[in-house]
């Protein structure tokens, strides 16, 4: 059995599709949690330049979304809390064997037993366009560590993405603080400066498809 990922776009908001995702057999997807979660152990944290984008898709999703009690609105990110299963995971570190000792000592194990707010029996609840950027372009140890040139160009256009997120977030919240506004504080004028300013869209590679084995 193969998997593959591609590489789409919309929007400024680009995502790898794998086709496996709910059947993934790599280390980050083990879970003692009994759900098919691929790799959704991340606990969401929305930046400036994710909400700007969102905005650009449906911008009631943030105003109901900093509704909820597991969410918190912090001045420049808004964070939105899963769930960890501590008694399970105390009574695994209690129980492992030594087989499963050796296997996973240079990975966290917190993440066998976390859950993602967003994830469901059938996968993620929400649009790839309503995910921070982190959750799109997430890549698993098997397509980092391949030599292979079509890999790592994957790996070269999500740390590039990444590097332009993380310059265009710092500018956001230097224009929000020019401009004394928070997210906390004045949640929808913030909203409001950040759907109007202006920013460069990334430029995005075309990369071919990839497919590799599953195991």
């Amino acid at each position: 059995m193969e998997q593959d990922i591609a590489y789409k776009v919309i929007n400024n908001t680009p995502i790898f599709k794998c086709s496996f995702c709910n059947s993934c057999t790599s280390m980050e997807s083990k879970n003692m949690l009994g759900i098919k979660r691929g790799c959704c152990f991340y606990f969401p944290k929305y930046s400036l330049i994710d909400i700007k984008n969102i905005l650009k898709f449906n911008r009631d999703f943030l105003f109901k979304l900093i509704t909820k009690e597991n969410v918190v609105t912090h001045d420049y990110f808004i964070e939105v809390k899963g769930t960890f299963d501590k008694a399970t995971y105390s009574n695994f570190l209690k129980n492992s064997t030594e087989e499963e000792t050796l296997k996973y000592r240079n990975f966290d194990k917190t993440l066998f037993f976390k859950k993602c707010f967003f994830v469901t029996s059938n996968g993620c609840s929400i649009d790839f366009r309503l995910r921070p950027h982190q959750c799109n372009l997430y890549l698993c140890r098997k397509i980092t560590t391949n030599p292979n040139y079509l890999y790592k160009k994957y790996s070269r256009e999500r740390k590039d993405y990444f590097a332009y997120c993380n310059y265009i977030n710092t500018l956001l919240i230097q224009y929000l603080q020019e401009n004394l506004l928070t997210l906390k504080s004045n949640f929808k004028q913030s909203v409001n400066f950040l759907e109007n300013i202006k920013i460069n869209d990334f430029l995005f590679s075309k990369l071919e498809p990839l497919t590799f084995p599953c195991k």
